[in-house]
């Protein structure tokens, strides 16, 4: 056999050298990668949530949320557009197990408080799917809570349209910032802080007492006008 294959053209040896290299990494895929693993990246999802045509992708359907689908046998190819809608394919599931369900989408029109959403009332959303309804819910938790809807303008990528759906009813429920009790690493955390504006608040504490009010802030340096703005509905001075 291997004498044969000496004798074989450069052009056959090399077809022979394809074949099998291909046979080698769909066996490495096979054996590697998990059956049931998130198919697509981030920065993907995020374009799908973006795009205006239909487009194949894989659902990941290893953790069911409640109330959105339930969990199948096999991985569902779904259609995702623009505005949110989805429309899903007909699959075969074993005996019982429920079908992938349709993710429903508020009508335009409809108005929610941006605080009180959680990720799966996002999702219903015409134009939020399950990338940029992350974003908005983890970016409001880092802030303490939205105090104008503007701030999504703050979440890379997310279309400013997205910002009709949405209103704060509430800022008083915006966790706030204990400007002359919370340590450097509790300031710093904030999105709108970060470490030198928080250093300076500690060493003006170390030497000089208490902090009054936003006013004291616009004589540090790190502090622009800007800063100021957008950190008072963050701040507690008690």
């Amino acid at each position: 056999m291997w004498r044969e294959l000496f004798y074989l053209s450069k052009a056959d040896r090399r077809a022979l050298a394809f074949l099998l290299s291909v046979l080698l990494v769909f066996t490495a895929m096979k054996v590697l990668l998990p059956r049931h693993g998130k198919v697509l990246a981030d920065d993907v999802l995020a374009s799908i949530d973006t795009l205006g045509l239909w487009q194949d992708t894989v659902i990941d359907v290893s953790e069911p949320y409640s109330g959105e689908h339930m969990q199948t046998a096999e991985p569902v190819r779904s259609q995702v557009r623009s505005d949110g809608s989805e429309r899903y394919r007909d699959i075969e599931v074993t005996a019982g197990k429920p079908l992938y369900q349709k993710q429903e989408k508020y009508p335009y029109g409809t108005v929610i408080d941006l605080n009180g959403a959680d990720t799966l009332e996002l999702r219903k959303i015409p134009g939020i799917g399950k990338y940029y309804s992350k974003r908005i819910f983890e970016y409001g938790q880092a802030l303490g809570g939205y105090a104008a809807t503007a701030q999504l303008g703050e979440i890379e990528g997310l279309p400013d349209s997205v910002r009709n759906w949405f209103l704060v009813a509430d800022t008083f429920q915006v966790r706030k910032i204990m400007v002359n009790e919370a340590s450097l690493s509790e300031l710093r955390a904030h999105p709108y802080m970060g470490f030198y504006k928080a250093r300076a608040i500690v060493e003006y504490r170390k030497r000089n007492g208490k902090i009054k009010n936003p006013a004291q802030l616009s004589l540090f340096e790190e502090f622009s006008g800007q800063d100021i703005e957008r950190l008072s509905p963050y701040l507690c001075f008690d």
